[in-house]
């Protein structure tokens, strides 16, 4: 069974590793500064990324660029989860105030 590990690294990046040998997959660029959370959807197909740089990025696995881009106007956010049977992300943090960017 081929498993995956994704992680935010320094400098808004995202690693994939591969858990069979520990191998690095991809290194993403996915922020402009540290990433705060990441998650895997139920299905194993999307992932949500919160970065300090105020944004929350919606992703195809492996790849390089995020689906939809969500910016928090105000405060920050501070975590992302996929709800476990719906079509929902839920994000939250401090003083929140969303725009839409694709």
């Amino acid at each position: 069974m081929v498993s995956f590990w994704f992680l935010g690294a320094t400098g808004g990046k995202i690693a994939i590793w591969d858990t069979s040998d520990w191998s690095e997959i991809n290194m993403i660029d996915a922020h402009e500064d540290d990433i705060r959370d990441i998650a895997l959807s139920p299905d194993n197909q999307y992932l949500v990324s919160v970065g300090k740089d105020e944004k929350v990025h919606f992703w195809r696995v492996f790849e390089d660029k995020p689906l939809y881009t969500l910016d928090t106007e105000t405060g920050f956010a501070s975590f992302a989860r996929f709800h476990p049977t719906k079509n929902l992300i839920l994000s939250g943090g401090t003083g929140l105030t969303f725009g839409t960017r694709n």
